[in-house]
């Protein structure tokens, strides 16, 4: 039960698809894409920025904090359930022995501590699936969270409007970003100084 990742945000990705194109009786063949002009309009007026989640993971304190806090979390649960674990195999371990020296000379005997091995080892199904669930619990309200905080403060930022739309970049979800329009180090520095007021 390793804590395999502790976050993942999802990428928003713009992509605008022309299906239906209309050809024009026109001697040249062009053709007409209805709505081309009018997205080519607005592409003229509209801002757009995007914000590196990478860089805001590594970056944004909180993120590292809940990050350390569940990796924590996650080796008490695994030393939990090695516990669990270990006094099962001992268990099995002390019943070969008494077998081997004889101490367990009749079916009956056998057969109730066999019971007790068997009860063991279903605490210790149950403990591991306990465990999983809390921690998997832990992680989506922690996800829940961090995307709240992210989408609230990104609010905030653009409440003056500047930008149509920003964009969530994480590894190659986007193809190419023009540097220029990332605002990842504005949007950190502006969730970190909350984060500290908290």
């Amino acid at each position: 039960m390793k804590l395999s990742h502790i976050v993942c945000l999802s990428a928003a990705l713009l992509a605008a698809t022309l299906t239906a194109c209309q050809k024009n009786n026109d001697p040249a063949g062009s053709v007409k894409q209805p709505g081309l002009a009018k997205a080519e309009a607005k592409a003229g007026t509209t801002s757009i920025a995007y914000v590196d989640i990478d860089s805001l993971q590594e970056h944004y304190q909180y993120f590292q904090d809940e990050k350390k806090r569940l990796e924590a979390l996650s080796k008490q649960y695994d030393t939990q359930l090695n516990n669990k674990m270990s006094q099962s195999q001992n268990a099995q371990s002390r019943l070969q022995q008494q077998m081997q020296k004889g101490e367990i000379t009749n079916e009956a005997d056998y057969k109730k501590e066999m019971a007790k091995l068997q009860r063991m080892q279903e605490e210790g199904q149950k403990l591991e699936t306990s465990l999983a669930q809390k921690l998997s619990a832990e992680q989506e309200k922690f996800n829940k969270d961090l995307l709240d905080r992210v989408n609230a403060y990104i609010k905030e930022y653009n409440k003056d409007g500047k930008y149509s739309l920003i964009l969530s970049k994480v590894g190659t979800s986007v193809l190419y970003a023009d540097p220029a329009l990332d605002i990842t180090d504005d949007i950190v520095a502006g969730l970190n100084k909350a984060y500290k007021k908290k």
